[in-house]
């Protein structure tokens, strides 16, 4: 009987961690939209736009690596790093696929290309770390 409590509560956490994965993901997705659309403000305020192009890319994807990681977190409420990770791992796969779809991706340098994959998983990470709430110190004063 009690493997089956475990059992349920080992389902329960996977199925909360999937659907804070959902929910965090989408809340990137629109964080990522409003800070592209932000970053594209900015850059046409510029005499020569295209001069920024590649610092700005550079930097959206380390700050919506970072936020991935953080919504991610802070949904799931626990295991920071761990969420952080599995965020930063599906965001650097999705990388990679783009990378081979879309040739404008494959155009940049292979190295800062590569460097970027785990740059995202570390920055995720991180954002996941910081996404959690800490607990309070339980420890009673004599």
């Amino acid at each position: 009987m009690n493997q089956g409590k475990r059992r349920q509560k080992k389902t329960a956490e996977v199925h909360t961690l999937g659907r804070s994965l959902l929910r965090g993901g989408l809340f990137t997705v629109l964080f990522s939209l409003l800070f592209l659309f932000f970053m594209t403000v900015v850059a046409y305020q510029t005499d020569d736009p295209t001069k920024l192009l590649s610092p700005f890319a550079v930097l959206s994807l380390l700050v919506c690596a970072f936020f991935g990681g953080f919504s991610t977190a802070k949904t799931y409420g626990r295991q920071g790093g761990m969420t952080g990770l599995i965020a930063g791992v599906l965001l650097a796969l999705l990388l990679a696929v783009l990378s081979f779809c879309v040739p404008a991706y494959a155009e940049g340098p292979p190295l800062l290309r590569w460097l970027s994959y785990p740059g995202v998983m570390l920055l995720s990470v991180l954002g996941g770390m910081a996404g959690v709430k800490k607990r309070a110190d339980k420890r009673r004063r004599r």
